[in-house]
């Protein structure tokens, strides 16, 4: 699988940022947070994991409005992380972020393994800046998976 957009490469994580303004009304046109490379990036991917599949689901309707999406939003490969990646407590590691076994890291970043691209947003800004993706940017590493940070809000 060869992907058009520099931005998108198979058999990767790419970490899509998310702007910060949901639930203020009105919300800023999403090209006035995120660079269109960003948006487009975004629009191509077909496989994510998120925190939230609903505010996802709000997110790609935003992008797709800007830059169509690859697939329609219900034909998407969209993945919840484990509830036990949210919160602190006993899974946490010394780093204060969540911990992630080897084989549930596998099958979230199945599709990357199986080279594809695999798209990661969290609840607001740069996935692993104080949330739980960076366990699985930790899992990425450990697997020999590319991760790239896509510009925008963090």
């Amino acid at each position: 699988m060869v992907e058009k957009d520099s931005n998108i490469r198979p058999g990767s994580l790419l970490l899509v940022p998310a702007p910060l303004d949901f639930g203020i009304e009105p919300c800023w046109p999403i090209q006035d947070t995120l660079p269109l490379a960003t948006l487009q990036a975004a629009a191509r991917a077909e496989h994510w994991l998120c925190e939230n599949a609903k505010s996802l689901r709000a997110f790609l309707k935003r992008v797709d409005a800007v830059s169509p999406l690859a697939k329609p939003l219900q034909a998407l490969n969209i993945q919840e992380l484990p509830r036990a990646m949210h919160k602190k407590g006993d899974h946490v590691g010394a780093s204060g972020s969540a911990l992630l076994d080897a084989a549930t890291a596998k099958q979230l970043l199945a599709p990357a393994l199986q080279g594809h691209a695999l798209a990661f947003a969290s609840e607001a800004g740069l996935p692993c800046v104080a949330d739980p993706g960076s366990a699985l940017v930790r899992a990425a590493h450990d697997l020999h998976l590319p991760v790239r940070a896509l510009p925008g809000a963090s």
